[in-house]
């Protein structure tokens, strides 16, 4: 198998095609500009990165993303793609207000018989 390359697509040879030669597009590049174009509207990795530049805490974005399923953390304002976007101001928020590492947040508060028991 050989391959000759062009400005706009590869040309692989291929004993399947009559001619010798089928066409396979080149790969296009990879975009590797991080900036959004709303620098209020975070990634899950950079509201990781923000969350332990806050509390000095870390945790990982599929973390991150598990706690916004379940309603442990804002929800996502909107999204480009399929990548989910959340704002920095409710992410600032929600990290100062967090509740430590084994904080039972599943518990409800007990109730107290507010009447005195009847002891003889």
């Amino acid at each position: 198998m050989t391959a000759a390359v062009t400005k706009q697509s590869i040309y692989v040879m291929s004993p399947v095609s009559r001619a010798g030669f089928t066409t396979v597009p080149a790969p296009r590049p990879r975009r590797t500009d991080t900036r959004m174009a709303n620098p209020n509207r975070l990634t899950a990795q950079q509201v990781v990165d923000l969350v332990k530049e806050l509390t000095g805490r870390e945790i990982k974005p599929v973390t991150f993303h598990s706690y916004a399923h379940r309603g442990q953390a804002p929800k996502a304002v909107e999204k480009i793609g399929n990548t989910p976007l959340w704002k920095r101001s409710e992410i600032v928020e929600w990290a100062e207000n967090r509740p430590g590492r084994g904080a039972r947040t599943d518990l409800r508060p007990t109730r107290r018989r507010t009447t005195p028991a009847d002891t003889d």
